[in-house]
Formats: C-alpha cells, structure tokens, sequence
C-alpha cells in the first residue's frame, strides 16, 4: 500500500477541480535489473561435465516480477572449445542459468516484467576452467526497448473500472502497464497490455479498455511508443 499512498500525494486534493483524466506530472523513479548471484557456479558445473574449454554466448532471458530468469534464448558468438563434443551446449547454457535471480526492473516501487540481456565466456586459464557473467542489462524493460529510450508516464488512479474479477475475491489494489502509440493530437491506437499485478484479475483488461475508450491522455502531445502505469485502488 505504500505505493499508492505515496502516489496519493502527488494527485490532487480536490479532483473535483481538475480534468479527471490528468496524468501525474512527475518523472517516475526507475531502477535497472542487477543480479542478485551471477550463475558461476552452476555454469562451473555444466563447463567441467561436458568439457567447456572456450566460447563466448549472449543470453536474453524474460524477467518477471519474481526476477526468476526464464525463457533464455542463448547465442554462441564466433567458436567454442568443447571437448566432448556435445553440439547442444548453447541449450545447455540456457538450462543453466535458468531461475537464476535477478533485482527486477522496478517502475516506482513496482516490479515489473522485462527482458534482460548478458553474456557468459567460459575460457581456461593454467589449466583451471573459468567462467566470467558479465552485469545484467535491459533489452526490453519499461524504460527501453531494444536499445532504444522509451518514453513513459503515470495515468491518476481509477480512470479505469475496477475490475470485477478483483472485487469478488476482495483484492483491494492493483495496477497494469500499458504500451501505445501516441499520435500526436490524435488517439492513442496501437494498445496493448505489458504487465499487470496482480495477474488474471481483470486490471489489464480493464487498462485496456480504458485506453481504448480515450478516457485518458498519458503523455498529451507525445508521437511515437509510450509506455504507462494505470493504477487501480478500490473504493
């Protein structure tokens, strides 16, 4: 709760006094993912089991909320060394590092999905196995989309209907993201849904839908991919 309390001071008093579909006017506090561990020493292991001597693979992997690493695609970059001969080791690179923990991408407090890229190098060095993980970065996260800088916003609570899904178990808050194309003075079109929490109760939809309907401007002027916050709180 302490999200929307802190959200709550930067709306206004009386929105009675106010076009109802203001966005916040402030820059929102992103943080970037890091590891929590880097997956040396499961990659130690897979190098010593299939005889890894040389190589060097890019990893993107998604990132949920939980910032358990899944879904790796994994790259070999020029030639690797291996001794047993196995032609699945980029695969197996993937199995490795898979659930590895990373601090998610945050968007003002909150965790949010993305897709994070590094590279792994396995090399020997006087006889010993080494492998070096280079820092996590984005390659898709809330701020950025594949290398190129996003722009985003945050939409005043409740421009949206509380969803219904949410109301019958009593879940009392939630948010979703969103991702449009601003047209300038035109509609927003393009919309669909990045993230929401929590996941299948309808505020992604809700979000959605809203957007659809116009009854809010996020980022009024903007051209070109933006990306939003639509938080819900329940009255």
């Amino acid at each position: 709760m302490w999200f929307w309390t802190s959200l709550a001071l930067l709306l206004p008093l009386d929105p009675s006094t106010v076009d109802a579909a203001r966005s916040v006017d402030r820059p929102p506090v992103i943080t970037n993912p890091q590891w929590v561990e880097r997956p040396v020493a499961a990659l130690l292991r897979l190098a010593g089991t299939y005889g890894i001597e040389g190589g060097r693979y890019t990893v993107e992997c998604e990132s949920p909320g939980s910032g358990s690493l899944g879904l790796c695609d994994v790259t070999l970059v020029g030639e690797e060394t291996v001794s047993s001969g196995d032609p699945y080791i980029a695969r197996r690179v993937g199995f490795a590092i898979d659930r590895a923990q990373v601090h998610p991408v945050t968007f003002d407090g909150l965790a949010i999905w993305s897709r994070v890229s590094f590279e792994v190098s396995f090399t020997m060095m006087d006889g010993q196995r080494r492998v070096d993980v280079s820092e996590v970065a984005c390659a898709r996260c809330l701020h950025r989309e594949y290398g190129e800088e996003a722009r985003f916003g945050v939409i005043g609570k409740n421009q949206a209907a509380y969803p219904t899904e949410a109301i019958r178990i009593g879940e009392r808050s939630g948010y979703a993201v969103l991702r449009c194309r601003a047209n300038g003075t035109d509609p927003m079109t393009e919309c669909s849904v990045w993230a929401e929490t929590p996941f299948g109760l309808g505020f992604g939809r809700e979000a959605l839908k809203a957007a659809e309907e116009q009854r809010f401007d996020p980022r009024p002027g903007a051209s070109g991919l933006i990306w939003f916050v639509v938080p819900f709180e329940a009255e």
